[in-house]
């Protein structure tokens, strides 16, 4: 059992990790993507208890692509904390559950937008 902190640190570096994750690859491979429903934005509460469903259902990564889409409140807080807010919640799932969580945004720079 390699532990999650050397893991995300890349601290193993022998032939028998690599040949782990490459068996881990392969398996993967096979599974099951979930799927949210693409006609709306994606509500972080929803993540959240979908996250722990499938926790429970002994899931131990999760891909979580096109972080831009998630609804957020503009008459709230600042956009960066309602962010900041979706983060801690994702991580405190990734913490008390020891999963491994993967984020994926795909934001452009202010000076690309015309």
């Amino acid at each position: 059992m390699y532990t999650r902190v050397k893991f995300v640190n890349n601290e193993y570096q022998t032939q028998e990790f690599r040949d782990d994750v490459n068996k881990a690859v392969i398996e993967l491979e096979k599974q099951n993507i979930i799927e949210l429903e693409k006609t709306k934005q994606a509500n972080i509460d929803e993540i959240v208890e979908l996250m722990e469903e499938e926790c429970n259902n002994g899931t131990r990564v999760f891909c979580i692509d096109h972080l831009h889409y998630f609804e957020f409140d503009s008459s709230k807080e600042r956009l960066d904390l309602q962010i900041q807010n979706v983060m801690h919640k994702i991580n405190e799932v990734a913490r008390k559950r020891n999963v491994a969580v993967i984020l994926v945004a795909h934001y452009k720079n202010n000076r690309d937008r015309k």
